[in-house]
C-alpha cells in the first residue's frame, strides 16, 4: 500500500510541476478516424489531490507528534577533598623497633625476626589497625613482656 502512495505522490508532484511549467499533459487515444482524443489530466490531479489530503488526515489522526527525548543526565555531586599528607614514620630510636597498639608502646626489636607473620612492623608507627585484624585480645597480653610505657 505504501508504494501505491508513494507511487501516487510522486505522479502528483509531476504534474503539479508540469503544470506550473505550463506543458499541455495529455492521454490521449486515437479513433479509426484519426482525429485525436485529447483530454487533460487536470481532472486527475483534482482527484491525486483529493486522495492525498485524504491520507494527510488518517496520518494525521492515527500518528502523534513525537517530542524530542532530552536524556535525563543525574549529576554527582563533587566532592572536594584535601590531600592527607603522609607522614613518614620516624626512624628507630637507638636502632630499637618501637610501635604503638591501642595507645602503649612496645618494643618489638627482638621479636621482628621471630614474628610468625614475617619483620611486618612499620617502626615508630601507631599499628593498632594492622593488629586487631590480624590478632586476638589475648596476643596482647602476650606482647606485655614487651612494653615500653
Amino acid at each position: 500500500m505504501i508504494s501505491k502512495i508513494l507511487t501516487k505522490v510522486i505522479l502528483v508532484n509531476l504534474l503539479v510541476v508540469a503544470a506550473m511549467l505550463g506543458v499541455i499533459i495529455v492521454r490521449g487515444s486515437k479513433d479509426d478516424a484519426g482525429t485525436g482524443e485529447v483530454t487533460t489530466l487536470l481532472a486527475d490531479i483534482e482527484v491525486l489531490k483529493n486522495d492525498i489530503s485524504q491520507l494527510e488526515e488518517i496520518y494525521s489522526s492515527t500518528s502523534s507528534p513525537v517530542e524530542p527525548q532530552t536524556p535525563v543526565v543525574e549529576e554527582k555531586p563533587v566532592v572536594v577533598t584535601a590531600p592527607v599528607p603522609v607522614k613518614a614514620a620516624p626512624p628507630p630510636v637507638d636502632n630499637r623497633c618501637l610501635i604503638t597498639v591501642k595507645g602503649s608502646q612496645y618494643d618489638v626489636t627482638a621479636y621482628r625476626k621471630r614474628h610468625p607473620g614475617g619483620d611486618i612492623f612499620k617502626c615508630g608507627s601507631d599499628m593498632t589497625s594492622a593488629f586487631n585484624d590480624q590478632h586476638s585480645s589475648g596476643t596482647l597480653k602476650k606482647m606485655q613482656q614487651y612494653l615500653v610505657n
